[in-house]
């Protein structure tokens, strides 16, 4: 019998999400411009990223989750679409503005508490 898998930190699952967010944005074409928290920055810079999560309701305080506003550009749509599908994968993609060839995404990843 198998070991049950370990459900990822929130803290991995984050900087597991920015690592494959960059990877996928260059192999797609697409330029990241900012990839932001809404939480406290001066905050951010004395403590773990586990500042910008927030608990999930109803999970008592288990599951956590980050949310993340992205901007960038991109130069084709079809590797765009394709860089969408792989940020779905990811993460869990809340709202999404197109403008010209500027896009404004939120999104949000999830993990346990540390």
């Amino acid at each position: 019998m198998e070991a049950p898998a370990r459900a990822r930190s929130i803290n991995d699952a984050l900087s597991d999400f920015i690592v494959a967010l960059n990877r996928q944005a260059k192999a797609r074409s697409v330029v990241l411009e900012r990839i932001g928290t809404a939480a406290n920055q001066q905050q951010a810079a004395f403590s773990g990223p586990e500042v910008f999560a927030r608990e999930v309701p109803m999970t008592a305080g288990h599951i956590r989750a980050v949310r993340l506003s992205l901007r960038g550009r991109y130069s084709d749509y079809p590797q765009f679409k394709r860089f969408l599908d792989d940020v779905v994968y990811l993460s869990a993609i809340q709202s999404l503005k197109l403008s010209g060839d500027h896009f404004e995404a939120s999104t949000e990843i999830y993990g346990v508490a540390p």
